[in-house]
């Protein structure tokens, strides 16, 4: 009877830790089934009146387990008690199990801790780890890099993710790298002639010429990439002394790069209109920037209306005879007759881009017109679409379209010159969508409408031409953004 009881007990307590195990998945398995089946097996054997022999699953019989015995370590291949640890202290022993399988190991990798490196990191958790952190940020909002720099690693701002800056040489130590944005002003940005808002400055306690590295810096999606150059200045109050890089550049679909630099200081990205980049004899020769003689905008839905005082050009596209159209006109007589043009770029000032991006055309116009005399119906005839740009969403940019053949054909005679029409090349949008671009009557003369034509002169003709001094230019009838006043030939630059 006694055994009876004793075998009973072993059952409900094995069931009980059964159940504990179905609700609680997580623990490691306390008990073994099999050894309650053996305790069973066990109990028949001393059964007196057995009808048949027990065959026991030991080698040997053991005694009962007395109920004050601790647990004892199992040696079997699967978490277990042995036959001689106490059911009154299981339930209060799982977590001592649980631990003493991960921390002794008994040859099951179920609910063991994983491998750990040599710094302590569990090795399957390297790879879900976030990458070491490469900037600190001011509160000045300038980022310093947390390390020394290293030679071959591309180091991206964190103000703007196409700055990147790559080492080909430093010194030995090494020292940390500082990058910040700076916000031009709209005094500073026409005197530049910059293509954004932003410039970017550089610095490190490294001395200038110890190292070497590469530049990139981001291009606007809505300007002529072959027409910009990287000036530098020492410092932000520098920006009016700004000089053009001498060094080799790579003009990518949406950035800049310039090679081999050897100093850290303030970059801004510019229209290249005063001339060749040192040492890049290939660049654009900008021989003169000419300035409006006539400009005006037509509208559809005021068709006898006369614009051509505004101090803005707008170009817009809306249905129900809403849309507006630009037009811009500039004496090319500077230019010698017979000159070989080797580019020309209308250049128009947005100061209001549409919501959503457009593409404005320009057209070469075929009739005479005048800007006091101008309104939507008649227009001027015109010879089709000569080029288009993307409008961007972007503020205060320049937009430019090559005009060369136009302006070739001019100044050879082959062409009647009467300016361009500009216009949204998908008029009668449901959603108005429009452009306001900077007149030849806006009060900042440096960002008033721009022809900037490159040229030659023929063999029989001069090499330098004069041009309207600084007072007429500001008057917006001559050239503007030329420090010498002169146009420059190909020829006479490059000793001819």
């Amino acid at each position: 009877m006694k055994k009876k009881l004793v075998t009973k007990f072993f059952n409900l307590v094995g069931s009980l830790l059964l159940v504990g195990q179905t609700l609680t998945p997580a623990l490691p398995l306390v008990v073994n089934p099999s050894y309650i089946y053996a305790q069973e097996e066990q109990a028949v054997q001393e059964q007196p009146n057995t009808s048949e022999p027990a065959v026991s699953q030991v080698s040997s019989p053991q005694p009962a387990p007395a109920p004050s015995e601790e647990p004892q370590a199992s040696p079997a291949p699967e978490p277990s008690i042995s036959p001689s640890e106490s059911p009154s202290s299981s339930s209060s022993s799982d977590q001592n199990d649980q631990s003493n399988s991960e921390g002794q190991g008994n040859g099951s990798n179920e609910n063991k801790a994983p491998p750990s490196s040599e710094s302590g990191t569990p090795e399957y958790s390297s790879s879900a780890q976030l990458a070491p952190a490469v900037w600190q940020t001011g509160s000045d909002g300038k980022a310093t890099t947390i390390n020394n720099v290293v030679l071959g690693q591309t180091y991206s701002a964190p103000q703007n993710d196409k700055v990147k800056i790559t080492f080909s040489k430093l010194p030995d130590p090494s020292d940390r790298l500082t990058v910040g944005e700076v916000k031009l002003s709209g005094d500073q940005q026409a005197e530049l002639s910059a293509v954004t808002d932003t410039a970017y400055e550089f610095t490190s306690p490294m001395a200038d010429g110890t190292f070497e590295y590469d530049l990139t810096l981001p291009l606007p999606q809505n300007v002529n990439k072959d027409g910009v150059a990287v000036k530098s200045a020492e410092s932000t109050d520098e920006l009016g002394n700004a000089q053009t890089l001498g060094e080799p550049k790579e003009v990518a679909t949406d950035t800049i790069t310039i090679k081999g630099l050897t100093h850290f200081t303030v970059f801004v990205l510019v229209n290249d209109v005063d001339g060749d980049s040192a040492g890049d004899a290939t660049d654009d020769i900008a021989n003169g920037v000419l300035v409006t003689l006539d400009d005006t905008w037509v509208d559809q839905d005021a068709p006898t209306s006369n614009k051509g005082t505004d101090d803005e050009l707008k170009v817009r596209s809306k249905s129900g005879s809403d849309n507006r159209r630009a037009f811009v006109n500039f004496d090319v007589s500077s230019v010698a007759s017979g000159s070989e043009v080797t580019g020309a770029t209308l250049r128009l000032f947005l100061k209001d881009a549409p919501g959503v991006p457009r593409t404005y055309e320009a057209y070469r116009i075929t009739d005479n017109w005048t800007e006091d005399s101008l309104d939507w119906d008649p227009q001027p005839g015109n010879a089709g679409v000569t080029d288009d740009v993307a409008s961007g969403t972007t503020n205060d940019v320049w937009l430019e379209w090559d005009v060369t053949s136009d302006v070739q054909g001019f100044v050879s005679g082959d062409l009647t010159n009467y300016g361009w029409m500009v216009r949204d090349s998908s008029e009668d949008s449901s959603t108005g969508r429009e452009g306001k671009f900077r007149s030849s009557e806006d009060g900042n003369e440096l960002q008033r409408p721009q022809l900037v034509v490159d040229f030659a002169a023929s063999d029989d003709q001069p090499t330098v031409y004069k041009s309207p001094t600084e007072e007429d230019a500001s008057s917006g009838n001559g050239l503007e953004n030329n420090p010498e006043g002169i146009f420059l030939s190909r020829r006479f630059i490059d000793g001819w």
